[in-house]
Order: structure tokens, then sequence, then C-alpha cells
């Protein structure tokens, strides 16, 4: 339906353009470039001026109702859906059971907040000193 009216609506607004642009103004308009007479020929001596500001009333009408219409579809739709931003926010919000926030900053498995380094000789947390921590060099061997 959006779509459809959408194309109703560009097409409006193109011929709308168009008659405006072949209207005469005071200094001859886009009409009068079409030859000597040619735009008179076209519509008539008075009529060119009555049919062309008749259909720019109606194609304005026209032009003004479908814009109110893609407004009210487009504000309808938006009502349901939400922003890829606000679903993220949704999926970090913390659940019940999630750890504190002073935890969550920690490394994973090193025991260690983030952005501080292990002691040095510190055994990572859920190890043994013989095991080396990840990225770590295994401790010579005797």
């Amino acid at each position: 339906m959006t779509a459809a009216l959408l194309v109703i609506h560009v097409l409006i607004s193109a011929v709308l353009v168009t008659v405006v642009l072949m209207q005469a103004g005071r200094g001859g308009g886009l009409s009068g470039s079409f030859g000597a007479g040619g735009g008179q020929a076209l519509f008539g001596g008075r009529g060119a001026a009555t049919f062309l500001n008749k259909a720019t009333v109606v194609l304005g009408g026209l032009f003004f109702a479908t814009s109110l219409a893609l407004a009210i579809l487009s504000a309808r739709g938006t009502a349901v859906q939400r922003s890829l931003l606000q679903e993220e926010a949704a999926r970090a919000r913390p659940a019940a059971g999630a750890p504190a926030p002073a935890e969550r900053g920690a490394l994973p498995g090193s025991g260690t907040p983030a952005g501080q380094a292990p002691a040095p000789g510190a055994a990572p947390a859920g190890g043994t000193p013989s095991q080396p921590a990840q990225g770590q060099p295994a401790p010579p061997t005797k």
C-alpha cells in the first residue's frame, strides 16, 4: 500500500512541477518559450491560464493528500518497530542473575579486572603454577 501511494505521490509531484513551470508569469514563463504563440495555440487564448490554474489547484490538493497519507502510514509503522540500537540496549540490560558490573569487566578466566595486569609470578585463577596462562610461554622444566 505504501509503495503504491509513494509512486502516485512522485508522479503527482512531477506533473505539478511541469504544470507550474508552464504557467505564464509576468515575464511570459516557460509557456512563452515554446515559440511564437506556441503555448497559446495549444491551449487557446485565455484557456491556457485557466486550465493551468485549475490543474495546479487539483494537483496541489492531491499532493497534499498523498503527503498526509504517507505521513500517517509511516507513523503507524514505526510505533511497532524498534531500531537496532534499541534492540541491542534491551539485550545488553543485565538479567536478574547477571554478574555485577565490576565482574563483567574482568578478563575471562583470569580473575583479574580489565585493564590490570596480573602480579608477576602469580598463578592464573583456576590453574596451577605449572600450567601457563594463555599467551604466556611455558615455564622451563628442570
